[in-house]
């Protein structure tokens, strides 16, 4: 068939699914993986049927920063997260899909009410201290905020997981000193 014909014919089979069928594109989108559906899959799963995580999430994240050139066989962080996923039966097994929760979901699957409490005051002060960091390193606002740590520290605004926004942010913030070292060798910046 013809592209235009092609295109109408996915699209009205997108569309045409049963709004009761959960394995619909709608049902898909709206439910299977939304952040509040899971979010309450999470909470209806756990303790009751999945103990509290404590600290094995933050363990995991240590093993996410480390890079597989000096650890080959390191497990994969997409199927470390997933497992919490499957277990807390947010999809199925096999599912063609990735559902990482989101950072408030690790911080209730850690500590219940105040593990979300002690994991959010944590992230606003962490976020908050590396960017007073950039900006005392880089000069002001300008340079430190508004270019350096808006551009390494996107994954702020996101949320992910706890072992992909554990790695990124110290891997960014290795970055960030790493720039400085080379704007400070190049006199690019200079102490003031």
């Amino acid at each position: 068939m013809d592209a235009d014909q092609a295109s109408k014919t996915a699209l009205d089979a997108a569309l045409s699914s049963s709004p009761d069928d959960d394995d619909s594109n709608w049902g898909f989108l709206v439910y299977r993986l939304s952040e509040i559906d899971m979010f309450t899959t999470y909470v209806q799963s756990t303790p009751k049927n999945i103990d509290y995580y404590g600290l094995q999430l933050l363990k995991q994240s240590a093993i996410a920063i480390v890079p597989r050139a000096f650890w080959p066989s390191k497990p994969s962080t997409e199927e470390l997260v997933m497992e919490r996923v499957y277990d807390a039966g947010v999809i199925r097994r096999g599912s063609n899909v990735s559902a990482k929760p989101a950072f408030i979901v690790d911080a209730y699957l850690s500590g219940g009410t105040l593990g979300i409490i002690i994991s959010l005051f944590l992230y606003g002060a962490i976020a908050q201290l590396i960017s007073l960091k950039a900006e005392k390193l880089f000069g002001g606002y300008t340079l430190g905020t508004a270019l350096i740590f808006s551009g390494l520290f996107q994954i702020f605004w996101r949320g992910l997981s706890f072992e992909f926004l554990i790695n990124s942010v110290f891997w960014s913030y290795i970055s960030m000193l790493a720039i400085f070292r080379v704007l400070r060798y190049t006199r690019i910046l200079k102490e003031i």
